[in-house]
């Protein structure tokens, strides 16, 4: 967890105006003190799942905060976590992939975008 990153994300969406901004919130997932079912979307992004060592206590945690229907946004490079091994995880859950994308004009930086509702 990077303070500095929340930071400079939180002032983007300032200076660039963003009609809907994202609420940043810097904190430890697995010890968060948000309540569950509160936000629309959840956002992951690049190696947070990773380096964090609790890849599915940390999705968990993500569906727990969403409200019903809610979606999670993950985005994650093939070389952390194939876009197989992510499936095969959701699909032990209850939830359900809606949409992916794939990014792999750089096969060394290749990743991929799902959309996961609750």
């Amino acid at each position: 967890m990077d303070s500095d990153i929340c930071n400079i994300f939180s002032f983007r969406q300032q200076i660039e105006g963003h009609p809907n901004p994202s609420q940043v919130i810097c904190e430890n997932i697995i010890e968060t003190t948000l309540g569950e079912n509160q936000f629309d979307i959840v956002t992951i992004i690049g190696s947070t799942l990773e380096e964090s060592k609790q890849y599915e206590n940390v999705l968990d945690k993500c569906f727990n905060l969403l409200k019903d229907k809610g979606y999670i946004m993950v985005m994650d490079f093939e070389k952390n976590k194939s876009f197989e091994d992510f499936k095969k995880v959701i699909s032990q859950s209850d939830h359900l992939i809606i949409d992916k994308e794939a990014y792999d004009t750089y096969e060394s930086l290749s990743f991929y975008i799902c959309k996961v509702r609750k």
